[in-house]
């Protein structure tokens, strides 16, 4: 992994600086903040591993921030073995043993940061084995990062994949980079810009998770990274006494943690005590495990937190930079809305597998009506072979060369350790595919050391 410092110019309250502070700490850059005004809104030095002249980027750049870092590895083949949709857990693990056990040339395509929604995660992760004292889970997606470079598998950060389609003759692209004929052409966008790139691969792994819950209300998406956020990072903790009122909406384990750490951080300054308020469509309890219940409870009893039950917020506001305070009220009553101050709200309501992209190529997906009636759980979900055994093995999908595992597939458990685990079945899911039928003859270029593999390796049909 890189070893780049950034020092970051600019007002903690400039959203800019924010957007800067929270794309470095996603990615494990660490850096300094320096409290200052400045006409470009904020100003980035990184300076390169072992000192050396640093380099000065203005304005919120994301592709030139991660060019930069050395955060892109991408080197632009004209077909991958293996493309990954997303980067939590399940897609690491099926990645790295993508590339070393079967030597696939293998590509990551992530639109956030290294670990997905699992890396953002700011309660401590005792439970994983191995790791007896605990750990962040920025730190054990670092470290993910850090096996999968060393490794050799790529990574295309900054891009979200919007489109699937499958090729015509796989055997007549003409490309030349990869073992296996690429079945399938995947387009990916920029997340911030409208730069996209097509990827051609011999298979698809999608491991896409959930994309976050939106409240649906005006002003939300003006507001989107200037105050409205889907997710809380220790920078969010770090900077609570810096910011004025801070709003979360959700009633599960994720946004009970993160009210009870920014008021604890809130409480550290008696000016900024009870500045944290919860805004829950129900009544709190219902969605939280005990222990949190009783210790929200607790802070809400000692004003640390205000709770607001059974509302929920109707628009959001601010200037022309910024979100500067919300209107809420009862449940499905805008009528009922008053306005509030608030400098930030983190919409924490967890989320729907993130499938829009895949429609035309056959998928099973559950639908709303599936969910209605009982069928499956997880609207959106990939229906597998885990859920209907005529599709396959525990992650194949019934599209030829297509994968789907962690919490974008249909009965999915929601624990970083389980993901991981799917991630590896994945992989052995994905060279059954190759093996068995004798489909590796068909699908690898002949010549290619990969086709001499499987020759000397896979069972005679």
């Amino acid at each position: 992994m890189q070893n780049w410092t950034a020092t970051v110019h600019g007002e903690h309250a400039e959203q800019e600086v924010l957007r800067v502070e929270r794309l470095l700490e996603l990615n494990h850059v660490e850096y300094t903040h320096v409290e200052e005004e400045n006409p470009d809104t904020v100003r980035v030095e990184l300076t390169p591993p072992g000192g050396g002249r640093p380099i000065t980027i203005n304005g919120f750049r994301p592709g030139e921030l991660t060019a930069h870092l050395k955060l892109n590895t991408y080197t632009a083949q004209d077909s991958y073995d293996l493309v990954v949709i997303g980067s939590g857990p399940a897609g690491m693990s099926a990645a790295l043993n993508a590339k070393t056990l079967f030597g696939w040339s293998t590509l990551i395509v992530e639109d956030n940061a290294p670990g997905g929604a699992a890396g953002t995660a700011l309660n401590p992760i005792n439970n994983y084995l191995g790791i007896p004292a605990g750990t962040r889970a920025l730190d054990l997606a670092h470290t993910w990062m850090g096996q999968i470079n060393t490794a050799g598998v790529e990574w295309l950060p900054g891009y979200r994949a919007t489109g699937i389609t499958r090729t015509e003759d796989p055997r007549k692209t003409g490309t030349k980079d990869s073992s296996l004929y690429p079945v399938h052409r995947i387009t990916a966008r920029r997340t911030h810009g409208e730069e996209s790139v097509t990827l051609h691969a011999g298979m698809v792994l999608i491991t896409a998770g959930l994309k976050p819950n939106r409240l649906g209300c005006a002003g939300e998406e003006q507001y989107l990274g200037r105050g409205v956020y889907y997710g809380t990072l220790p920078t969010d903790i770090a900077r609570a006494r810096k910011e004025g009122v801070i709003g979360i909406v959700g009633a599960g384990d994720t946004a009970s943690v993160a009210a009870i750490l920014l008021a604890e951080e809130k409480a550290k300054d008696p000016a900024r005590k009870g500045e944290v308020v919860m805004f829950i469509r129900g009544r709190f309890g219902k969605e939280t495990v005990p222990a949190n219940v009783d210790r929200l409870r607790e802070y809400v009893d000692r004003h640390l937190i205000t709770l607001h039950e059974e509302s929920e917020v109707f628009r959001c506001t601010g200037n022309v930079k910024k979100l500067t305070g919300v209107d809420f009220g009862r449940t499905r009553q805008p009528e009922s809305g008053q306005p509030l101050d608030l400098t930030a709200l983190f919409v924490l309501t967890g989320g729907v597998a993130d499938t829009q992209w895949l429609d035309g190529i056959g998928l099973r997906i559950v639908t709303d009506e599936d969910v209605r009636r009982r069928r499956y759980r997880k609207a959106g979900a990939v229906i597998t072979g885990g859920i209907d055994s005529r599709l396959g093995s525990l992650t194949a999908t019934g599209v030829d060369a297509v994968f789907a595992a962690g919490d974008v597939r249909e009965g999915a458990v929601r624990r970083i350790s389980a993901a991981v685990g799917e991630g590896s079945a994945a992989s052995l899911d994905m060279n059954a595919y190759l093996v068995n039928g004798g489909t590796w003859r068909e699908a690898i270029k002949e010549g290619t050391p990969l086709h001499r593999y499987y020759e000397a390796t896979a069972p005679r049909t």
